[in-house]
């Protein structure tokens, strides 16, 4: 489908920063450093916010704004003044995050929100259940992209970015950030297939899919999806899913499954 995508699409981004007092100063300066890249490199067609529950620019209620000079300015001054209080309610933004991506209007632009954590989180099973509810909730799925600054990264953050269909990236002391930053919002803008969804032609013939919600192909990350398939026969796939929020569908028929076969990047055990 990338030939029916339309490239470098602007973004409608929300950018929330789960901080963590007990981080280090290098992981403090090189969470700043990534975010201020992140606010650098957007253009003046996207709209953007930025959250550190519960403190957000612009004001709850307010739309997101467009990514001009002076409230570039503004937001980084913003994340540089957040009060100690501004380390908790993860769950929250997020949510609140995802509802008003969800209620926008200007579907030219992909939404998306980008999570920047350095925290290692204790309770996932609980604050996943609790996310997992929020998503069964919304319309549909705004993709979470997850940016781990150094080296131990959460298991939160995987997934909610598993759950959130979007990609995670980690940055570490020393790397190119300015380079990583450009890759990440190049993949947002060039989202290729969202809302994917696999249907086989006969209940039963493949089994234990993985994963089983399928994550948004973006531009340069390959869609991979194992099964366990029962029997000799290959059934037909039909993929779905949205491409520039219009629908897309495929139909893959058994013979071109089993033309595939050779070409899949795994043995048999």
């Amino acid at each position: 489908p990338i030939a029916q995508a339309e490239s470098q699409r602007p973004l409608s981004i929300v950018f929330v920063w789960d901080r963590c007092p007990a981080v280090t100063d290098e992981q403090w300066q090189l969470t700043l450093q990534t975010l201020d890249q992140l606010l650098d490199q957007l253009t003046y067609e996207d709209h953007f916010r930025v959250m550190s529950a519960p403190h957000s620019l612009p004001l709850p209620g307010e739309p997101l704004v467009a990514a001009d000079e002076r409230p570039v300015r503004l937001a980084k001054a913003f994340l540089r003044s957040l009060p100690d209080d501004a380390t908790g309610g993860l769950l929250t933004a997020l949510s609140a995050a995802i509802r008003e991506l969800e209620d926008t209007t200007h579907h030219d632009r992909c939404p998306v929100v980008v999570l920047v954590s350095s925290r290692v989180t204790a309770n996932e099973q609980d604050q996943m259940t609790e996310f997992r509810s929020l998503m069964d909730s919304v319309g549909k799925t705004v993709p979470i992209v997850s940016i781990g600054i150094g080296s131990r990264v959460n298991s939160l953050c995987r997934k909610l970015t598993r759950v959130g269909r979007g990609f995670l990236e980690t940055i570490l002391p020393g790397q190119n950030i300015a380079r990583a930053v450009d890759r990440i919002l190049a993949r947002l803008r060039d989202t290729v297939l969202t809302d994917i969804e696999l249907t086989f032609s006969e209940e039963g013939l493949v089994n234990d899919v993985i994963p089983n919600l399928p994550p948004n192909v973006f531009r340069g990350i390959p869609l991979v999806v194992l099964g366990r398939l029962n029997g000799p026969e290959f059934p037909s796939l039909k993929l779905t899913g949205r491409i520039s929020g219009k629908p897309y569908e495929y139909q893959l028929r058994p013979d071109e499954v089993h033309r595939l076969e050779s070409e899949m990047p795994l043995s048999c055990l």
